[in-house]
């Protein structure tokens, strides 16, 4: 590892470029171990050919060549994929986080996502808003005023806040900031109905009730109700992909010491 004379890798003069750069030499030779890759499909996926590969990355960052450094590691851990003894929840996981956070080194990522995610919401919060009998929603056909009684009288229109597509979609998922979208308006779950199922009545099941005509209920599917549970999930993705940009900053800043 310590032995290799140039550090920016194979001396291409003829054709330089990323090809020449350390990280990339040095994989292509640690792709052509062959005993990495024997230990690799007989040992667990948390053993199999670490050391090599840290090894090599931290004689890299040791080197000034802390990029590089990088490029071995994520390199190993998405050839962690494709070993027999790795689970499909595991594999799974270790996509998602190649691909929301590359396992830790890219908030730059982490933001895109972040950002995507609330473009896509913004779309379904305007595209419901475009329902309303009024611009401002204050006909509450499809979200309805949460806190219209602290405005006193006057006509809704006039005095409150009109309904926001990109701020009721920041406001949900960025769980530390608020516009006052969030708390002025939520879905109308009685907004456009879409089907009626039957349903078994739990509380009244488990009570040993055995008429059929009380043990089942009706369920509305409203347009409102899928609204409200869009809500839900918007704001779970804005406590999840927080979690894991800060994680992410305080992976760099712990490697930067």
């Amino acid at each position: 590892y310590q032995r290799l004379l140039n550090p920016a890798g194979d001396d291409n003069r003829a054709n330089p470029g990323h090809g020449d750069r350390a990280g990339t030499q040095r994989l292509i030779w640690l792709d052509g171990c062959a005993a990495h890759h024997a230990g690799a499909e007989r040992t667990p996926p948390e053993r199999s050919g670490v050391q090599p590969w840290q090894q090599l990355a931290r004689c890299l960052g040791a080197q000034g060549l802390p990029r590089d450094a990088q490029r071995i590691t994520i390199a190993h851990r998405r050839r962690l994929r494709r070993l027999p003894a790795m689970t499909r929840p595991q594999v799974w996981a270790n996509r998602l986080h190649d691909w929301l956070t590359l396992f830790g080194y890219s908030p730059g990522r982490t933001l895109m996502w972040m950002a995507a995610i609330v473009v896509v919401f913004s779309g379904i919060w305007a595209l419901a808003a475009s329902h309303c009998s009024r611009v401002s929603c204050t006909d509450q056909t499809v979200f309805v005023m949460t806190k219209r009684d602290g405005y006193g009288p006057g006509r809704p229109e006039d005095i409150y806040p009109a309904f926001s597509a990109v701020g009721y979609a920041v406001d949900n998922f960025v769980p530390f900031a608020s516009l006052g979208y969030a708390d002025h308006w939520r879905p109308n779950p009685k907004f456009a109905q879409l089907t009626e199922i039957t349903v078994p009545h739990i509380p009244v099941f488990i009570s040993g009730e055995t008429d059929p005509a009380r043990i089942y209920t009706k369920l509305i599917i409203t347009v409102g109700g899928l609204l409200y549970l869009l809500t839900l999930a918007e704001q779970l993705l804005g406590v999840v992909f927080i979690l894991l940009l800060v994680s992410t900053f305080a992976r760099l800043l712990r490697l930067e010491k």
